[in-house]
């Protein structure tokens, strides 16, 4: 039988970081981005095009 997904195991841990991220406001959608890519001063949520606001969560970080 085919396995799916990942097979092998990381490495090491995961280094998690506070990253500022921009949320939805409205309380039903889970939308969420970094801010480091958000090219708006004050974006509008994709999926729902409510406002967002700055929240700091603690997300694995990335290189580059």
């Amino acid at each position: 039988m085919a396995k799916y997904g990942r097979t092998k195991q990381f490495a090491g841990e995961i280094e998690m970081v506070d990253t500022s991220v921009w949320a939805c406001a409205n309380q039903g959608c889970k939308c969420w981005i970094r801010e480091d890519y958000s090219f708006a001063e004050n974006p509008l949520c994709p999926i729902c095009e409510s406002s967002m606001v700055r929240e700091v969560r603690s997300l694995p970080e990335i290189q580059g």
